[in-house]
């Protein structure tokens, strides 16, 4: 009788294991496919994560998980339309759904310069999601992106006519890397950076390329004049950048990477006394870190 009972509880036991091997199998396959995609949205692989979210939605067209890891997957891949038609698929089925997939959604739109659409899909963003402490960057967000694309159509209905981009001469350009342009307030001072040789550092004839420098060129009786480098204590044996020079032309904002800062590049700060630049000063570790901080703008109130 015991040995009988046995057999039977082994039996059932049996049969238990087995029904459950064959749920993982032929179960909800939608979620199966759900996580495989997921797994591969975890490590980056978009690609391979939308084959698996799209096999979940063939079981499953109502998968809201799915759907919305589906939209995020296309809008990484900047399958944008593609991105918005999951998304929309998503609100149908489920307008409470985690409101993110409305953020998402306004991106999606804004890179196709759909910007009406843009604006409606931010907008339920930031009335939908939580107002917190730690979302309120996100709002921010939103907000700016909502005034971008409000100016942006704009914008297209005015009749601003922007001329083509004219190269300046390779006296000013050179084989070099120039970049950052800006335009002092009065239009006749034009600094930028470059990593041309000939700067303070008085690299090796034969280097590739030299240490970033401060240059600048004046405008003189309508012509730019030749490159003119920044003098000490702007640039040094370091990296300099220029960033920004302020709407009275008396502050300029620059980057470096030079002995004493704060982190590996810092943003430092130099006032026009006469005729000459004021020793540079960082700007301190408010606002620099200990990591790399760089590209500064100011507004035109200087504030």
């Amino acid at each position: 009788m015991r040995i009988a009972l046995i057999s039977i509880l082994v039996f059932v036991m049996a049969n238990a294991i087995a029904q459950r091997k064959k749920n993982v199998v032929v179960g909800d396959q939608s979620a199966i496919n759900y996580e495989q995609g997921k797994n591969a949205y975890d490590k980056d692989d978009y690609e391979n994560a939308i084959t698996y979210f799209e096999k979940a939605l063939a079981v499953n067209a109502s998968n809201e998980d799915a759907l919305y890891y589906l939209g995020i997957s296309f809008r990484l891949t900047e399958k944008y339309q593609k991105a918005i038609d999951a998304f929309q698929q998503l609100e149908k089925i489920n307008p409470n759904y985690y409101s993110w997939f409305y953020y998402e959604l306004g991106t999606s739109y804004l890179e196709l310069k759909k910007f009406n659409e843009s604006i409606q899909a931010y907008d339920k963003f930031d009335s939908k999601f939580p107002t917190t402490a730690s979302n309120t960057i996100d709002h921010h967000k939103a907000k700016y992106r909502i005034r971008y694309a409000k100016e942006q159509l704009v914008l297209q209905n005015s009749k601003i006519i922007i001329k083509n981009p004219v190269r300046l001469s390779d006296k000013i350009n050179s084989k070099y890397d120039d970049y950052a342009p800006v335009v002092d307030p009065t239009g006749t001072k034009l600094y930028f950076t470059s990593r041309r040789l000939g700067g303070i550092s008085q690299e090796d004839p034969t280097s590739e390329k030299g240490d970033e420098d401060i240059f600048y060129i004046e405008k003189i009786n309508g012509a730019w004049s030749e490159p003119k480098l920044m003098p000490e204590p702007i640039n040094t044996d370091g990296n300099e950048g220029i960033d920004f020079i302020s709407a009275d032309g008396q502050l300029i904002g620059f980057t470096s990477s030079r002995d004493g800062g704060i982190g590996s590049s810092d943003i430092y700060l130099s006032t026009l006394e006469g005729m000459q630049w004021s020793t540079q000063v960082n700007i301190g570790n408010v606002v620099n870190s200990d990591v790399w901080d760089s590209n500064s703008t100011i507004s035109y109130d200087g504030n």
